[in-house]
């Protein structure tokens, strides 16, 4: 290996590193990238495809406020008055702007009555699920529950074409 990368063939420079082949090395390489057309090409297109995205997304973003923002209120509380009336049998859609839509849900997380109803419920609803399991053996409702899932499984093409045909038929 006399004259490598890593040094002369002297026992004692064995590891020494000759930068001097190195950089002759990388000279090279990026001489004759730089003059390859691809190189050239992307060096001007990639920053202008960095710019095109930045100048999209943008504008894009500024039509964020104007969005339109639909749910539907199937037990018609508090529906505003700028917007469409929910109509069980049209399924319409409420449409709020986001705007309007945050400010609602900012105002009924600072009602304290909503607050006070919810905290109560949570803890009313651990109790009351506490006293609803109490009495029963909830080891074997669960090995039962896993039981119906694994039949459920196994049947599953079966299941299925009942849901459809009984679907169909409500929809007729």
């Amino acid at each position: 290996m006399a004259g490598g990368i890593m040094g002369s063939s002297n026992k004692g420079d064995k590891n020494k590193i000759n930068f001097s082949k190195i950089k002759s090395i990388a000279k090279h390489e990026i001489l004759s990238n730089i003059k390859r057309k691809q190189f050239i090409i992307m060096t001007v297109l990639i920053p202008i495809i960095f710019v095109a995205i930045t100048l999209a997304s943008a504008y894009f973003s500024s039509y964020a406020t104007n969005q339109k923002i639909g749910y539907i209120d199937n037990f018609g509380a508090s529906i505003p008055n700028n917007a469409i009336k929910y109509n069980a049998v049209q399924q319409k859609n409420i449409t709020l702007s986001f705007k309007e839509y945050k400010n609602r849900l900012d105002n009924a997380l600072e009602n304290n009555f909503l607050r006070t109803a919810m905290d109560n419920l949570a803890v009313a609803y651990r109790t009351s699920r506490l006293n609803a399991f109490s009495e029963m053996d909830v080891d074997a409702a669960i090995k039962e529950v896993a039981a119906i899932k694994a039949d459920a499984v196994k049947n599953n093409a079966l299941l299925l074409s009942r849901f459809i045909s009984k679907a169909k038929k409500k929809r007729h």
